[in-house]
């Protein structure tokens, strides 16, 4: 860097044609406004802002205000019944097997008073040595045999993490809404 600024950047700036001008400083000034322009304009800001956010956040207040407010109405019990219910949500248990290169986890889970299909139930893992975020959902298997009132969810993922880089945890789920944006809850396994 010290030698790129030494050698080329401090030479250009000071060396000045017959009129004053740093002919060399102002082409790279051109050349990278050009190369740059594209990404860091208010142009560009302005279109990215509105077809991830704006546009997607109309359609989403269009959604919720048909049929009478229909989807709205829904939301809102929803929010509702979270705020009610939510410290009822509990893991039961949560088992863990390693075979053919694979770790498959079973939650079993009790939704309290809340629906089960208020929630979500996912595996998560911390990035870690080289390795991403991980967020898988686990699958909905139906009534838990074992113990009254709980739900069996299952997931696998590939056992190159040691199983214990995951964690169960539980999180609001509404077709309609935008988790953790709008609920943030969340019940981790312990």
């Amino acid at each position: 860097m010290y030698t790129l600024l030494e050698a080329e950047a401090i030479p250009a700036f000071y060396e000045r044609d017959e009129s004053g001008m740093p002919a060399k400083w102002l082409g790279r000034i051109r050349e990278s406004m050009e190369r740059l322009t594209p990404e860091f304009s208010a142009t560009r800001a302005i279109r990215e802002y509105t077809e991830s956010h704006y546009l997607p956040a109309a359609s989403r207040y269009r959604d919720r205000a048909a049929d009478d407010g229909a989807v709205g109405s829904s939301l809102l019990q929803w929010k509702q019944d979270l705020e009610r219910y939510w410290s009822t949500v509990r893991f039961v248990r949560v088992r863990i097997n390693t075979h053919d290169g694979l770790h498959f986890f079973q939650a079993y889970v009790a939704p309290g008073s809340l629906a089960p299909d208020h929630l979500r139930v996912e595996l998560y893992a911390d990035p870690a040595q080289g390795k991403l975020a991980c967020s898988v959902v686990m699958n909905p298997s139906g009534p838990s045999p074992d113990t009254a009132g709980s739900f069996t969810y299952s997931a696998q993922v590939s056992a190159t993490r040691p199983a214990s880089d995951y964690t169960a945890r539980i999180v609001p789920h509404h077709l309609n809404a935008l988790v953790p944006l709008e609920e943030s809850q969340i019940v981790w396994q312990r």
